[in-house]
């Protein structure tokens, strides 16, 4: 079952969603989309870093990696990801089961990457909270419902 958090938060900002739930836990992106019957762009990637003062969660398709060098650029610092025990601490979701939607770090600084751009009026499907779920909602929606600072161009092309 979906994190009821998630449900909550996405019920109480009267958006439209599907909650897409499935027996066997995602083992990656690209196994989610399998699953799901979708392409992997369609996919919505969440990342979490330190900063000095706090943490950064970007948004980002899922046929695309963050490209080292333009997150050094934005944030001023190298990339650090959080650790499983800060990541639950700071996300309230465990490894994988990432989403952006009801951070338990209400502080967090939220980032759209530009590779969901093209998909901006499309159904994009960012985890349900859980290892097993994942919410078909679209773009805008998802960027409002987060409360997104802004669209970065922080990634770059999965090598095929």
């Amino acid at each position: 079952m979906a994190e009821k958090r998630v449900i909550d938060k996405l019920d109480k900002a009267g958006k439209k969603y599907v909650l897409k739930e499935f027996e066997c836990d995602f083992k990656d992106s690209k196994h989610a989309a399998e699953l799901i019957g979708i392409e992997l762009c369609y996919i919505a990637k969440c990342l979490v870093f330190r900063l000095p003062i706090g943490i950064v969660v970007i948004i980002l398709a899922g046929d695309v990696r963050l490209d080292a060098g333009k997150y050094k650029k934005k944030f001023k610092v190298k990339p650090y990801r959080l650790d499983e025990a800060d990541l639950l601490e700071y996300t309230g979701y465990v490894p994988g089961a990432v989403t952006p939607i009801d951070l338990t770090y209400h502080k967090a600084k939220v980032f759209m990457d530009v590779s969901l751009k093209p998909y901006i009026n499309d159904y994009i499907y960012p985890s349900g909270g859980t290892l097993n779920s994942a919410v078909e909602i679209k773009t805008s929606d998802l960027f409002e419902v987060c409360g997104c600072k802004e669209w970065i161009d922080i990634a770059e092309c999965l090598e095929k």
